[in-house]
């Protein structure tokens, strides 16, 4: 889709910035940065092209979808923030990997999960 808009010969950088909890060995925050320069676009068409990103990357990611519902998923795509992720602690599965309300004992296993 970017190519489409950008040419085949884009360069893009995808940087994952995590936020762990080091005493619970554990992340509870993962920042997704899409570094891509959109400058040449006019205004409207940079606005398209950052939300039809934002939309692909949340319809088709599937480590956004396995961990958006235990820990907060933001995304940026050249400088601009997209809507942030639902946090819905609450649905964390007992012993998954993830964070959980306080009144929860820790999982006994930890797997880290890095966003692409």
């Amino acid at each position: 889709m970017v190519a489409r808009r950008l040419g085949d010969d884009f360069a893009m950088t995808v940087w994952a910035h995590d936020r762990s909890d080091r005493d619970e060995n554990r992340y509870r925050r993962i920042d997704e940065e899409l570094l891509v320069d959109l400058s040449h676009l006019e205004p409207d068409d940079r606005a398209t092209l950052i939300d039809l990103m934002d939309k692909a990357i949340r319809r088709g990611c599937i480590v956004a979808r396995s961990v958006e519902t235990c820990i907060e998923l933001d995304a940026m795509i050249d400088g601009v923030e997209t809507q942030p992720s639902p946090r819905w602690w609450h649905r964390c599965p007992r012993g998954s990997s993830t964070a959980y309300p306080a009144r929860h004992p820790p999982p006994r296993s930890t797997v880290r999960a890095a966003a692409p």
